[in-house]
């Protein structure tokens, strides 16, 4: 897709008026532009520039700089992605992508393997369908050597307003803490739950958890959000306290992979949910939304299955947060499961 593009070509090409799906190939042409290896260039694999900064990183500060010389050119780019933000459901691939759309590996693995047999389309308002097109498993080394300056210049240039990027992760967040609560409540978790954790129905106040700390957050009162995100974290505790006492039915009755798969979905989709709590109460968001990014590339896009970065927490659960007292292993990731 990259060969016969230079950058000069590239930023004229930007057009904010273009169609849809031209806008989305252009942004796809420039994911290549940033990872292509000049010819004759020593990184040959693209991996390393001077002094160990990613060849990608350097790229991208070279596009900055001429950009920020050239007021019509950042005019023309900066037009393009306003209308990309207008267009797309961006919620979607924070909430959605990474994960699987039912409780059934079974039937995930087929979807997936459609997912992977049939090419993708650049023709779509979806984030969460369009972001294996724009980014691929090696990008996430070259983000997470971003430099909070040049980090600070990107966002700038392409990052949608405060208001939009807010009301963005609220929603995503809405809509990850409703799938918890659903597969909480699904005969399938529910019923080897121990019933003293599920006493005071942890699943039910996660609702009204959530819904108090996205109007705090609306509001901007910052004491109340604080307060507000506590009593969230803790009912995200107790609601996985209460699945992690289904390993003791897998310990006694053996392993159903469909049980796995749903407790390893829930693990990594509350922990999707402190990543963007933390964007919301960072005093500079565009570095939390680093992590967030690194989060969504997982080792294989066609497996996302796997859930993202490994590096936000290798057992599953919450970065920055230690296990309830009293929880094992997350279930799926090591303890209760047998091979």
């Amino acid at each position: 897709m990259y060969k016969g593009w230079d950058l000069t070509a590239l930023i004229n090409a930007a057009d904010a008026k273009a169609e849809l799906a031209t806008r989305h190939l252009w942004l796809a042409r420039l994911m290549e532009w940033l990872r292509h290896v000049p010819d004759g260039h020593a990184g040959g694999n693209g991996h390393s520039g001077s002094q160990g900064t990613p060849l990608a990183v350097l790229r991208l500060r070279q596009m900055l700089h001429v950009l920020d010389h050239e007021a019509a050119l950042r005019a023309q780019v900066q037009g393009l992605c306003r209308a990309f933000w207008l267009d797309i459901d961006s919620a979607a691939v924070l909430a959605d992508f990474g994960f699987g759309s039912r409780l059934s590996l079974r039937s995930e693995l087929a979807s997936r393997l459609r997912q992977r047999l049939l090419p993708g389309t650049p023709e779509t308002r979806d984030l969460a369908a369009l972001f294996p097109l724009l980014f691929e498993p090696q990008d996430k080394a070259w983000i997470a050597a971003l430099d909070d300056d040049t980090l600070s210049r990107l966002a700038t240039l392409v990052a949608p307003e405060a208001a939009a990027w807010q009301d963005t992760v609220l929603n995503a967040l809405t809509m990850l803490a409703s799938a918890v609560r659903a597969d909480g409540f699904s005969p399938l978790l529910r019923q080897r739950m121990e019933s003293e954790l599920l006493r005071d129905e942890p699943f039910r106040q996660l609702a009204g958890a959530t819904e108090d700390f996205r109007r705090a957050v609306l509001e901007g009162a910052q004491p109340q959000v604080l307060v507000c995100a506590n009593v969230l974290h803790a009912m995200l505790d107790r609601c996985m306290q209460a699945a992690d006492s289904v390993a003791a039915h897998l310990q006694a009755y053996g392993v159903s992979v469909d049980i796995v798969y749903a407790l390893d979905q829930m693990h990594r989709r509350v922990r999707r949910i402190e990543l963007l709590m933390a964007m919301l109460l960072a005093s500079e968001p565009r570095l939390e939304a680093r992590t967030l990014l690194r989060h969504q590339l997982p080792r294989r896009h066609a497996d996302a299955l796997d859930g993202g970065d490994q590096a936000a927490g290798d057992d599953g659960r919450r970065p920055g947060r230690q296990p309830a007292r009293g929880d094992g292993p997350a279930p799926g990731t090591g303890g209760g499961r047998r091979t």
